[in-house]
């Protein structure tokens, strides 16, 4: 099989404590999958190493094609002068190189992925100014922007409301139609097995990963949150429920 992105081995250090230890998985193409831990898990830590931003005390990552990255929110600073619109164009610089203007088509482009997001009214707006929902969006457009292969997004539906939630979902599942890849760090349990075709349930140690059937069992997610066995029933008979529409 063919992986967009395949880790062996790998595992980070901080402080001389692990904080991922020997991870060994891979993501095909055209797939969304979420990253699913307690807090203290490893979850951010992963696509920051994938990312190379953290260095790896061992093991082996390979990616098959251009990147792009969603922090999460508390990660930005939204009181950086700058407009929507020029947030969004910061995703054709990887295409600009050095002293080059954007083009007349990569302006077009960014204003159809703000109108593509509900966002277009806001193009000009300061990035203060936008509600948690509107902020979230125009960072995905930016990493649409990019037009990379494979999608690593830290947690896009924390602090947002439930339309742009939705919208996401959506968004995501196209992506993925179209044979992009996607990891997507993810804290609802409840939501999981609806948003993702594959889960990776991480908490230091990878405990789990494959199709959501076979992964979102309470064996796993004992293992995973070490929550007892009536909560978990809870959050898969809420899952269940949630799946079917109830």
């Amino acid at each position: 099989m063919t992986y967009d992105v395949l880790v062996s081995q790998l595992t980070v250090n901080y402080d001389q404590s692990p904080a991922l230890w020997d991870l060994n998985f891979g993501l095909s193409k055209g797939t969304l999958t979420g990253i699913l831990g307690p807090n203290g898990a490893g979850k951010s830590t992963l696509l920051k190493a994938l990312l190379g931003e953290i260095q790896a005390m061992s093991g082996r990552i390979q990616l098959s094609g251009p990147v792009a990255y969603v922090p999460q929110r508390s990660c930005i600073d939204w009181d950086f002068p700058i407009t929507a619109i020029d947030v969004v164009m910061m995703g054709a610089y990887r295409k600009l190189g050095i002293f080059k203007w954007h083009t007349r088509a990569q302006k077009k482009r960014a204003c159809e992925l703000l109108e593509k997001l509900g966002m277009a009214s806001y193009a000009e707006r300061q990035i203060s100014q936008l509600s948690g929902g509107q902020q979230q969006r125009l960072f995905i457009a930016r990493a649409l922007m990019q037009e990379a292969d494979i999608f690593f997004l830290d947690e896009p539906f924390a602090g947002i409301d439930i339309a742009t939630e939705s919208l996401l979902v959506d968004l995501f599942k196209d992506l993925r139609d179209q044979g992009k890849t996607l990891l997507v760090v993810h804290h609802d349990l409840t939501t999981a097995p609806d948003y993702f075709d594959h889960l990776l349930l991480l908490n230091t140690r990878l405990i789990a990963s494959g199709s959501v059937d076979e992964v979102f069992v309470q064996e796993n997610l004992q293992k995973t949150y070490g929550q007892k066995e009536d909560f978990l029933e809870r959050v898969l008979a809420t899952s269940q429920r949630k799946s079917e529409g109830l």
